[in-house]
């Protein structure tokens, strides 16, 4: 399980030895010294010399690194794996393809005759060949036997640095032609046309297919092929062709990694990953595997619970694991959900569940093949819209055939492992299931000599077509990156005649370039568009042909016809039926809601948000959070403040019975473990304190913050709890004189207590708002990002208990700011207007009046049935707001 990858790699690294005839003794020798290389590696030419040279003279400084200590030890010990791993399979009879070309290459040298049954062998096709090929030809030319057959041109052949040539020159040198000879000088006689087309999506380039109608209005359609360097666009392409177009023949497959049931397979396989067991032995699965296989479409019509009802209830409840018991009462539940152990139990588990669907799914396919599918290329009708443009074609996506081979490939891996007596461990198992589907491609069945051809770029060698298009020509596509995983260094690859990228970009040239010799039109495509690894830049063949003069080359640029829509704010009229929603919180009849300071917040900073939130009721977007976010930590701290003065309700708190609570970190730790229990349902989600995870972190923030908030009221201890998280109500006319609506105002209030004949109302906040204002007014002022929204909720819960309590004794409102509970501030808030002297708010009742009469106002233009619900002006607004998609601000 551990040697998989690294045992890749090797095996890798000792195919390309073996085919290119490099001794391993002399690759994996630890030259100490450059003098070494002079004397034991003189076969080598000056150049491979220099390139050996090069690596080990800049491996070996005085002091070698730890890195370099490990290379060495592992570099010292290859050969001796080389050799023992080809003795084993010797033994048993079996080799890699390497190891195959060698001994065939090494009978050939040893001078032991070729039983071939044929008197002669003609070779054609060929461009880069490796050493064992070369000796194989070499006898074959030498015996007499063998005529050649090359295709170049000499566009790239006789210019020596062109790198379409760089082996077909030797080829040319090493192997002439015998007997017949093609016109080599195809591309300077014919001066091919070049077309060059820049897109602005991946996609685009498929749908533009419909628009090339020269490139498929030609009698013979078979003359026109369509090469496909990115085989995802295969499904786009097909369904893009025109409608003209009825003969259709794809010689390349498709790959089963980019069909949906391979996404179900991987969903499968993350599932049994993340799965657990509880403290109860039940086992569990992650919310987000769970929701993914329940939605996907291949599984979402089976009878298991409804996706989005349990998602909707797996949010609400923030269940980050779900327990198999709640997923495998239904047939398909019982299949899936279920805990696989070990990597050999993992094939008959998804082949048994994708014969369930198999079986159990109507598939519309338009055949009934029983659990194979045809894999035919069809064409529909062409029923053109309203665009023109359109193509009516579509495309028959045999999903039987992708289950079929699914489960083909996983039996196979079934059986050889089993054959072989392994028992790979789950991790393992999965590698080589990733390996033997991603190897995997769904053929379709066409017509071979008829219709427009649709090939990958490997399927183009020996043909010819006048009409040639090519998609995806953009860098790292075509040529495509090359990831080269390798023990041996690149300069040691250089040096031993190993190939390289320099090898492989040469054999995509070649391709390329071979395609151009007898087209007489050429189109290229490519993909303006920079997203994810891709630059957005056009492939290096382009700017080779729009620099040469040999070459008659236009470029266009096609634009979709999709026209932007003008982003016009969204704005809400008070309609009868909108102001028969904003009577709601008017009045007490049923249905009635109050206004809470968080409404009005809402409504000050952006009318709309407060629309969708609190009139359409549109909710937030439910989601499950794996960490406790700034939300949910407040209300913990609300809630462990509560349980911690909630038995002194009513009572006096003295200094002793504070020292008794900072004593005990046990008892704080008790109520944090009860907050956690209460604020977030659920099991198995987010635990409480001693459970491990980020809520330990979590709850010992919560006890650093909680002993600083009564170590600062022992400070003014004694004092008397009043009430904790208790409603308030009041109503207040919106507007002047009679008719007006009388809206309900209302909120809860974290904690009220009296100190010394005041009465303080206390407003917990774990956010960083400042706790001073300039004026009443400024509390109001909508669409002003930096209005203080803290101070004037705490403002509004003094109104309402004066509202509901009057003015016997002094109301003082407080922000209790968690992150300032270190700096021995006082909680007041304070006036500060300009440079002068800020002035600590110690009775509400000097500002109740112009607060009232703000309120009045706001209220009056809130309900005005001629005041639409709009964005704010300031868009810093926005920033964090859930309904910026709405108002097309995100």
């Amino acid at each position: 399980d551990q040697f998989y990858n690294w045992g890749e790699i090797l095996r890798s690294d000792f195919d390309e030895i073996d085919k290119y005839m490099v001794s391993a003794g002399a690759l994996f020798s630890n030259v100490r010294g450059l003098k070494d290389i002079e004397e034991q590696f003189d076969f080598l030419t000056d150049r491979q010399i220099e390139a050996i040279k090069s690596f080990w003279s800049t491996f070996r400084p005085a002091v070698t690194s730890p890195q370099q200590k490990e290379f060495l030890r592992i570099w010292e010990v290859l050969e001796e794996i080389y050799t023992k791993y080809r003795q084993s399979l010797r033994k048993q009879g079996i080799a890699y393809e390497g190891m195959i070309f060698r001994d065939a290459a090494d009978t050939v040298k040893e001078g032991i005759p070729l039983e071939l049954p044929y008197e002669r062998l003609f070779v054609a096709g060929f461009n880069a060949l490796n050493e064992c090929e070369k000796v194989l030809f070499d006898s074959l030319k030498d015996e007499g036997r063998a005529e050649f057959f090359w295709d170049y041109d000499q566009y790239y052949t006789s210019r020596p640095g062109h790198q379409a040539g760089l082996f077909m020159r030797e080829n040319l040198k090493r192997y002439p032609h015998t007997g017949f000879e093609q016109d080599s000088r195809s591309m300077e006689k014919n001066r091919p046309e070049i077309e060059i087309i820049a897109v602005s999506s991946n996609s685009g380039q498929a749908k533009l297919l419909s628009r090339l109608n020269t490139e498929f209005a030609d009698d013979d359609p078979g003359k026109t092929v369509v090469i496909l360097p990115d085989e995802t666009l295969l499904i786009p392409v097909l369904s893009s062709l025109p409608g003209e177009v009825s003969d259709i023949n794809v010689t390349m497959g498709y790959p089963l990694r980019d069909t949906p049931w391979y996404g179900f397979v991987m969903n499968l396989v993350s599932l049994q990953k993340n799965a657990g067991k509880g403290e109860d032995g039940r086992v569990s699965f992650h919310y987000s595997d769970v929701l993914s296989l329940l939605r996907h479409p291949g599984f979402n019509d089976q009878d298991t619970l409804v996706p989005e009802r349990l998602a909707a209830e797996t949010a609400r409840k923030n269940l980050l694991y779900i327990s198999e018991t709640d997923l495998n009462h239904t047939p398909a539940g019982s299949l899936v959900f279920r805990k696989v152990y070990g990597g050999t139990d993992l094939p008959d588990y998804i082949t048994g569940i994708l014969l369930y669907i198999a079986r159990s799914r109507t598939f519309e396919e338009g055949d009934s093949q029983g659990c194979r599918g045809t894999g035919k290329v069809k064409k529909a009708e062409n029923n053109k819209g309203d665009n023109p443009d359109e193509s009516g074609g579509s495309v028959f996506f045999p999903e039987r055939e992708f289950i079929y081979r699914i489960c083909n490939g996983i039996v196979r891996l079934r059986d050889i492992t089993e054959n072989a007596g392994l028992k790979p461990g789950f991790d393992t198992m999965v590698k080589l299931l990733k390996k033997v589907l991603n190897g995997i491609r769904v053929p379709f069945y066409g017509e071979p000599l008829k219709g427009v051809q649709v090939m990958g770029v490997l399927e183009t060698r020996a043909l010819d077509f006048e009409n040639v298009i090519w998609l995806s020509m953009n860098e790292g596509l075509f040529p495509a990156r090359h990831n080269e995983w390798s023990f041996v260094p690149y300069n040691l690859r250089k040096g031993y005649g190993l190939p390289g990228r320099e090898q492989q970009d040469a054999v995509y040239a070649y391709y390329f370039y071979r395609m151009l010799q007898r087209a007489s039109k050429t189109t290229l495509i490519w993909n303006t568009r920079s997203e994810g690894l891709f630059t957005g830049e056009m492939s290096r063949f382009i700017y080779q042909l729009k620099f040469d003069r040999q070459f008659r080359v236009t470029e266009k640029s096609f634009a979709g016809g999709l026209v932007p829509v003008e982003n016009r704010p969204v704005i809400i009229y008070k309609t009868p039926d909108v102001i028969r929603l904003m009577n709601r919180f008017a009045g007490d009849g049923p249905g009635s809601r109050y206004l809470s300071p968080g409404a009005i917040n809402s409504w000050l900073d952006c009318s709309l948000r407060f629309y969708f939130r609190y009139i359409a009721r549109i909710p937030e977007p439910a989601k499950v959070a794996e960490e406790i976010d700034a939300a949910e930590f407040g209300n913990l701290m609300h809630k462990s403040a509560q349980l911690i003065y909630l038995p002194f309700t009513g009572k006096e708190v003295g200094r002793e019975d504070i020292d008794s609570l900072l004593a005990n970190d046990g008892q704080l730790g008790k109520y944090v473990e009860r907050a956690f229990d209460e604020v977030i349902a659920g099991q198995g989600c987010k635990t409480g304190p001693g459970r491990g995870g980020m809520s330990s972190i979590v709850s010992e923030v919560l006890i650093t913050y909680l002993r600083e908030m009564l170590s600062m009221d022992r400070g003014m201890a004694p004092f008397s709890i009043k009430a904790l998280e208790r409603e308030y109500r009041t109503a207040i006319s919106a507007g002047q004189g009679d008719g007006n609506p009388v809206p309900a105002i209302g909120g809860i209030i974290d904690r009220i207590d009296e100190v010394d004949g005041t009465v303080r109302v206390v407003d917990y906040k774990t956010g960083g708002d400042e706790p001073d204002f300039k004026t009443v007014e400024s509390l109001f002022e909508r669409g002003n990002p930096k209005r203080r929204r803290a101070v004037f909720q705490t403002f509004m819960y003094a109104w309402l208990y004066l509202r509901n309590h009057g003015g016997e004794k002094p109301v003082k409102p407080l922000l209790y700011q968690v992150k300032k509970f270190f700096s021995g501030d006082d909680p007041a808030i304070y006036e500060k207007s300009g440079r002068s002297a800020k002035i600590a708010v110690n009775d509400f009742a000097r500002y109740m009046e112009e607060f009232e009469a703000q309120l009045k106002l706001s209220l009056a233009d809130m309900f005005s049935p001629v005041q639409p619900f709009s964005p704010a002006e300031n868009q810093e607004i926005c920033r964090y707001c859930t309904y910026v998609k709405l108002c097309r601000r995100g």
